[in-house]
């Protein structure tokens, strides 16, 4: 996981500079919501992750926010899912299974997603552009602090002490950070954050180019 959790750092580092960049000048106005933006995903982060539901309606409006943060430039769709508690459940479990049950009310969550809310983010894009892209860009940097790959799961406990589990999973109740120890695991999960973030700026640059 910490050599996954560093590649997507990197990606995500080097986002951050490319989203911001498409502001046409950063005022006080548009610093103000980036803060406002990055405060938000950080209080988002430390807050307890959602439990895994497999209830169609959930499904269904997992689907809606995902494909709506999915609309909107930098802000990933996986991250909302982990923050709602389906990432595994249907990135995972449903697409390499295919499991019609799980993913057909996410598929027209997203659909219903798309044709109610793409013109709405449209409109705003239009309107309020840069104080749009601040607040995305300070929720991706916000965003890090869930994804720093050295962390430690910290589990609900029940009256007596016992590990709390719904449906053979331990339930996580937050997280731990800290700093990674000076070994090869390390060496190895930074340097897969340099690719990560490397491959973004190969990718702007022959966009750029073409």
């Amino acid at each position: 996981p910490v050599f996954v959790w560093a590649f997507f750092f990197g990606l995500i580092l080097a986002s951050i500079y490319f989203v911001g960049k498409t502001v046409s000048k950063w005022r006080h106005s548009t610093f103000g919501v980036f803060a406002a933006g990055t405060a938000a995903a950080v209080l988002i982060s430390l807050m307890s992750p959602g439990s895994e539901n497999a209830n169609p309606v959930y499904v269904f409006v997992c689907g809606v926010i995902s494909i709506c943060s999915m609309i909107l430039p930098g802000i990933s769709g996986s991250f909302v899912l982990i923050l709602m508690g389906n990432y595994e459940l249907i990135a995972i479990k449903a697409v390499s299974g295919l499991d019609i049950s799980i993913l057909a009310p996410f598929g027209a969550g997203c659909a219903v997603g798309l044709l109610a809310f793409a013109h709405v983010i449209s409109w705003i894009m239009k309107k309020y552009k840069d104080l749009t892209i601040a607040a995305l860009t300070g929720f991706i940097t916000g965003s890090l602090l869930l994804i720093w790959p050295w962390k430690t799961a910290v589990y609900k406990l029940d009256s007596l002490g016992a590990v709390l589990s719904r449906k053979g999973k331990e339930v996580v109740a937050g997280y731990n950070w800290h700093l990674p120890e000076l070994n090869v695991d390390t060496l190895i999960a930074v340097l897969l954050m340099a690719a990560g973030l490397i491959i973004v700026v190969a990718i702007e640059k022959t966009a750029v180019e073409r």
